[in-house]
């Protein structure tokens, strides 16, 4: 394989921006873990899952990331 994709895209459901941040947090976390349990850590082609970029736009429209690393045990 000549490139390798450095981001996959993991969706959210839409209503997960109504929630407080502790519950959109919480949602966040759950998502983030299945996917990497079903994934078995690792995506076909593209190597280990070493952890995951959250995006998200504040109140002003600016971007703001969340990095979870993937140590989960």
């Amino acid at each position: 394989m000549m490139a390798v994709s450095k981001f996959r895209t993991v969706r959210l459901d839409d209503e997960v921006r109504l929630f407080d941040r502790c519950q959109q947090r919480q949602v966040i976390d759950e998502v983030v873990r299945t996917h990497y349990t079903a994934m078995t850590g690792n995506i076909p082609f593209d190597g280990v899952i070493n952890g995951y970029r959250v995006s998200s736009e504040n109140d002003d429209g600016q971007k703001e990331y969340l990095y979870i690393p993937a140590d989960f045990a």
